[in-house]
């Protein structure tokens, strides 16, 4: 969670509640449930009027990036906020991240293109510089909130090989002041029970591509954000990919 950069491969594959339990029976002695297991995130999509980064995902460039703000544990409490710039450049995804206090974020949103603030070092300082360079570049608002529940799995020797499942994947499009959850929220794809993620800088272990191979599971493609552009905002609710 501390980490400020992530560079590695995600290979989503869309699963029942069974598959994802069968998968797990054969996770060997050493991936252990993750520290930050069992846990809300929630995530605020920032975007330009006429949707820039949604229509670089959607247009499957090579190069694409996008801006969130996100959130660990439950939505109410005063855990602190990362703003994060997630690109992805042939195939390789690249995460930036920084964290704030909680209570800080408001008052840095008014006016984050000219924010002044105080970072413990170097890194951190280049990353908000690139994080203000996009808000001056395009003009970035909030556009779509999503959430859902999380269970994290990793190799106890190493801390590599994240494999996560997220279930209960909701969004909303509507109040975006407000990281409460809410019932008149929806999921953002009913069909799919679990979608499980494994992060890696090479390929998948063979002890889970065996499980994968058994029920016939093919790895998909899947962007949380671009599931709610195709379905919700351009109105194409039969859309998966």
């Amino acid at each position: 969670m501390n980490k400020k950069r992530f560079k590695r491969i995600e290979r989503k594959f869309a699963l029942t509640y069974d598959q994802a339990k069968y998968l797990k029976t054969l996770f060997p002695k050493q991936v252990v449930r993750d520290k930050y297991s069992d846990h809300f995130i929630s995530s605020l999509y920032f975007d330009t009027n006429d949707h820039h980064f949604l229509k670089e995902i959607t247009t499957e460039k090579s190069y694409r990036e996008k801006f969130r703000i996100r959130k660990y544990g439950d939505p109410q409490d005063i855990s602190p906020i990362y703003l994060e710039i997630k690109r992805k450049f042939q195939g390789m995804t690249d995460k930036r991240r920084i964290k704030l206090a909680h209570h800080e974020l408001d008052d840095m949103l008014e006016n984050i293109e000219l924010a002044e603030t105080t970072f413990s070092n170097l890194e951190e300082e280049y990353i908000f510089n690139e994080i203000q360079w996009l808000f001056r570049r395009l003009a970035l608002e909030p556009k779509v909130y999503i959430y859902y529940l999380r269970e994290a799995f990793v190799n106890r020797d190493s801390e590599d090989l994240p494999i996560t499942f997220d279930q209960n994947i909701h969004y909303r499009l509507m109040n975006l002041t407000t990281w409460e959850h809410c019932t008149e929220d929806n999921l953002v794809a009913p069909e799919i029970d679990v979608l499980m993620e494994v992060k890696t800088t090479g390929e998948i272990p063979e002890w889970l591509q065996v499980g994968l191979d058994r029920m016939g599971k093919k790895e998909i493609k899947f962007s949380k954000y671009k599931q709610v552009y195709k379905r919700y905002i351009q109105e194409d609710p039969l859309y998966v990919q």
